[in-house]
């Protein structure tokens, strides 16, 4: 975290574009501010997930935690579609 607010705070970059989960950090400081890209323009993200090691139950267990109802809920309420 603390190089994530070098970056700001020691001018090294001009413009960041980044996760929202960032911003309420972000709105911590006044020179900076966060500005909400429209809809239209935000890409299409797609995320996988292969399982490496089929002998690692513990990778497979996440998997499948993955694909449940409650996991879906969660993704869900956290922006993943």
């Amino acid at each position: 975290m603390l190089y994530f607010y070098s970056i700001f705070l020691n001018n090294t970059i001009n413009v960041y574009i980044g996760y929202a989960n960032y911003a309420p950090l972000i709105q911590q400081n006044a020179q900076l501010a966060v500005i909400e890209i429209p809809n239209h323009l935000l890409p299409t993200i797609e995320y996988s997930i292969a399982l490496l090691n089929p002998t690692n139950i513990d990778a497979k267990l996440f998997i499948d935690f993955l694909q449940n109802k409650q996991a879906q809920e969660c993704l869900l309420r956290y922006g993943f579609s």
